[in-house]
Order: structure tokens, then sequence, then C-alpha cells
């Protein structure tokens, strides 16, 4: 739990989160003899404007390339010379 919030944190300072709400966290306990047991933890992220200008940005720009060396907009293929860079799944 403890590495989750220090991600959060530096999500934060790099400025990819929100700066007032970055986060709403919400734990679900189950009770026990003693200290409660999380059994559930769910974190809803809020993107900084910033970082949504950016993948905004970065998605014109692969399309503009795509469609540079002929290929379709709405293609997801990579384009050419990343072709086998990525790992494929299985």
């Amino acid at each position: 739990m403890y590495s989750v919030r220090e991600a959060l944190t530096e999500m934060k300072q790099r400025r990819i989160l929100a700066e007032i709400q970055p986060y709403d966290e919400n734990l679900t306990y189950a009770s026990t003899n003693g200290r409660p047991k999380i059994v559930e933890a769910v974190w809803r992220l809020s993107p900084s404007g910033e970082f949504v200008d950016e993948v905004i940005n970065g998605n014109r720009d692969m399309t503009s390339a795509r469609i540079k060396v002929g290929g379709n907009k709405r293609e997801s293929r990579l384009l050419p010379g990343f072709d086998g860079v990525l790992p494929r799944g299985k």
C-alpha cells in the first residue's frame, strides 16, 4: 500500500496527476480478530490538464505520421522502423 501511495505522489510531482485532487482512494476492509485486513483497494486517478494535452498531441502526431507513410489514420500498426521493437503478447 505504501509503495502505491509513493508512486501516486511521484506522479503528482511530475504533473501527470491533477494538483488539487490527484486521486480518490477507496479501501474495503474485512473484520479480523486483530487489525482489519484490506480486501480491496481502488484508486480513481485524475490526470492533469498538461498530461491530457500531451497525450492528445502525441496521438495527433502519430496519426499524421501514419498518414504520411501511406497508412490509414484508423490503422493501429506500428510505423515502419518500429516493427518488432515491442514484445508481442502470447
